[in-house]
C-alpha cells in the first residue's frame, strides 16, 4: 500500500500560533511519473490493471472511464489520463483505504493545464486524488464522501456536504457563463450540513480550502432572486477539537470578483465569503473554523465577509477590501477571533461578540492593540488585484506580537510561504514583508 500522506503542522492554536497548533493531516504531491497502474484514453479498451507502473501502452489495454479504474483498483493504484475533452464521469467507490491513501488519477506528466478537462463528475467516490484534470463549466458536488483530494481541478464552483477529510488545492473556482447560474443552490461554492443532520448527515469535518483562485461570479438570474458569493460555510465540526480551523480551514487563497455582475432577477451581491448556519437544522452550528492569509475583495458587494453564525472560529492575517459584517445573534461557546488582518474600517462596523487585537483598519479601530493606518496594499481595485504590501512603513509592518497570552501569535508563513516573523513581530495580513 503507498502511503502518500504526511502531518503538516499549521500553526493556528489559540495559545501560539509559532509555537505549534494543530496538526491537520495533508496529502503529499501526488507523483509525477510517466509510469501508472491504469491508463486512461479516449478509445478505451480491456482495462488492465498493471501491478507494476508502466509507460502509456497503446496497445488496447487502456480505460476509457474513470470508473472502469475504480473497479478494478487497489488502495495506492495510479492511474495516468491521456489528453482529451472526455464525457461526463459517474464515480462510485465505498471508502476502504487509510485516510492519507489513495486511488490517484492525475494528467500524464508534461501535459499543459486545461488538456484533460472532463464535461462532468457525478462524485459519489471515497479515496479518490484527482490531480491536473478539470469540470471547467460545470460545479463539483461531493456528498457523503471522506477521504479526497482535489489539485489543480478547475471548475464552476462546488458543493460539500457531509463530507471529511476532503481539500480542495491549487484550483480555479470561477462562473464561467455570465447568463446562468453558477455554484450550487445554485449561486455559491459552500459546504453543508443539509437539514436533519445525523450519522449520515454529518458537518463537514477536517476539509481543507487551501490556494485556490476564486473570481468571476455574478449576480445569478436565478427562480427567487438567488444572490451571490464566492464561498459560503454552513457547518463545520472539529469532532471533538475545538481549535478554530479543526472542521474547515480556509488557507492561502484569493477571491475577487466575488459579485462582479449583477444580472436581472439577482438579488445582488452579500460578499466574498459567508459563514452561516443556513440549512444546518436544530442543534447544530458553524463551528471550529479558520481563515487564514487569504486575500478578499467585494466587488459591488457590500463586505468582503460575512459573519452570521460561529462558533470556536478564527480570521487570522487575512487581507480584505470592504467591510466585516457581524450579524451573528445566537453564537455559543468562544467568540470569533479576528487577530493580525489587514483590512477597511467602516463605521459601525466593530462588534461586540469578536475579540479584536493587533488588526491594522485604514480609518479607525475596534481595539487598543490595532493600528489605523493605510493598507499599503500594491492593487485594490485594479485588474492585477494583489494585496500584499507595498512599499511603506508604519501601518501593518511589524504590528502582531509572535505570542501574546490567550491569543494567537503568526503563522509560520504568509500567504507566499516566505517565513514569519522577518523582524520582532508579524506584519499583518496575507504578506510577510522580507
Amino acid at each position: 500500500m503507498r502511503r502518500i500522506f504526511g502531518p503538516l503542522a499549521i500553526a493556528i492554536a489559540l495559545a501560539s500560533m509559532t509555537a505549534g497548533g494543530i496538526v491537520i493531516a495533508q496529502p503529499d504531491e501526488a507523483p509525477a511519473s510517466g509510469t501508472a497502474h491504469f491508463w486512461i484514453d479516449a478509445n478505451g479498451g480491456s482495462c488492465v490493471d498493471n501491478p507494476i507502473a508502466i509507460e502509456y501502452p497503446n496497445d488496447g489495454t487502456e480505460c476509457s472511464t474513470m470508473q472502469a479504474v475504480l473497479n478494478a483498483a487497489e488502495c495506492g493504484d495510479i492511474a495516468l489520463i491521456r489528453p482529451n475533452d472526455y464525457p461526463a464521469q459517474t464515480i462510485n467507490r465505498t471508502a476502504s483505504c487509510s485516510v492519507g491513501t489513495y486511488i490517484t488519477f492525475s494528467a500524464e506528466e508534461g501535459v499543459a493545464d486545461g488538456d484533460v478537462t472532463f464535461d462532468d463528475i457525478s462524485w459519489n467516490a471515497s479515496d479518490v486524488y484527482l490531480k491536473d484534470a478539470g469540470t471547467p463549466n460545470n460545479t463539483i458536488v461531493i456528498r457523503q464522501d471522506d477521504n479526497w483530494v482535489l489539485d489543480n481541478v478547475d471548475n464552476g464552483g462546488f458543493f460539500f456536504e457531509s463530507t471529511s477529510d476532503g481539500e480542495i488545492k491549487n484550483s480555479e473556482v470561477v462562473c464561467p457563463n455570465a447568463n446562468n447560474a453558477c455554484g450550487y443552490h445554485p449561486q455559491v461554492s459552500a459546504m453543508y450540513c443539509e437539514p436533519s443532520c445525523n450519522a449520515t448527515h454529518h458537518d463537514p469535518q477536517r476539509l481543507r480550502i487551501v490556494n485556490n483562485d476564486f473570481h468571476g461570479w455574478q449576480s445569478a438570474n436565478a427562480a427567487g432572486g438567488q444572490h451571490t458569493e464566492c464561498l459560503q460555510i454552513g457547518g463545520g465540526d472539529g469532532a471533538g477539537d475545538t481549535t478554530p480551523g479543526a472542521g474547515v480551514l480556509i488557507m492561502n487563497n484569493t477571491l475577487n470578483e466575488c459579485c462582479h455582475l449583477n444580472l436581472g432577477g439577482g438579488t445582488g451581491c452579500t460578499a466574498g465569503i459567508h459563514l452561516t448556519d443556513y440549512a444546518l437544522g436544530s442543534g447544530h452550528e458553524t463551528s471550529e473554523v479558520a481563515f487564514v492569509n487569504n486575500q478578499i475583495g467585494p466587488d459591488i458587494g457590500n463586505a468582503s465577509v460575512q459573519f452570521g453564525e460561529y462558533d470556536n472560529s478564527g480570521f487570522f492575517f487575512n487581507s480584505t477590501v470592504g467591510g466585516i459584517i457581524d450579524v451573528c445573534g445566537s453564537c455559543t461557546g468562544s467568540p470569533m477571533y479576528f487577530v493580525g488582518n489587514n483590512t477597511d474600517y467602516i463605521p459601525g462596523i466593530c462588534s461586540g461578540s469578536i475579540t479584536y487585537r493587533y488588526n491594522n483598519w485604514d480609518g479607525g479601530t475596534c481595539h487598543a492593540t490595532d493600528s489605523n493606518s493605510p493598507n499599503l496594499f500594491i492593487d485594490s481595485a485594479g485588474t492585477d488585484f494583489n494585496l500584499r504590501l507595498s512599499s511603506g512603513s508604519g501601518g501593518p509592518n511589524n504590528l502582531v506580537p509572535t505570542s501574546a497570552p490567550g491569543l494567537p501569535g503568526c503563522p509560520a508563513t504568509d500567504i507566499d510561504g516566505d517565513t514569519r516573523p522577518a523582524q520582532t513581530n508579524c506584519d499583518a495580513g496575507i504578506d510577510e514583508r522580507t
